[in-house]
């Protein structure tokens, strides 16, 4: 059985990477340790948009049309989506946040 296989993509450079999908599904949205936010419109976009968020971003999440960034200063910055505006620091840690989950509103 002969296997077929698709040329690899590469989000971000080596190290951790997070993933999350706006709640349409449209859209694939990464970070990693580079420290760049991408927005890819599907997963055969060759020019996703790409966004720096700091020295190292460690986790994403989307939630109603914004989203959320753990970034290596030990905060969660709010990001207006599509356009990407700071829209204020959500909280901070004295520990690096490895991962965001939202369920119900947030409120910023």
């Amino acid at each position: 059985m002969k296997i077929e296989s698709k040329p690899l993509r590469y989000a971000h450079a080596e190290g951790h990477t997070d993933v999350c999908y706006t709640e349409d599904g449209k859209h694939i949205i990464t970070c990693g340790h580079d420290g760049d936010v991408r927005i890819w419109v599907d997963i055969e976009d060759d020019d996703p948009s790409s966004h720096c968020v700091g020295e190292s971003a460690l986790a994403v999440t989307f939630k109603e049309k914004r989203l959320y960034v753990a970034t290596d200063n030990h905060a969660v910055q709010a990001y207006t989506f599509p356009a990407f505006d700071k829209d204020g620091i959500v909280t901070r840690f004295t520990a690096p946040v490895t991962q965001i989950k939202s369920t119900g509103k947030i409120e910023v």
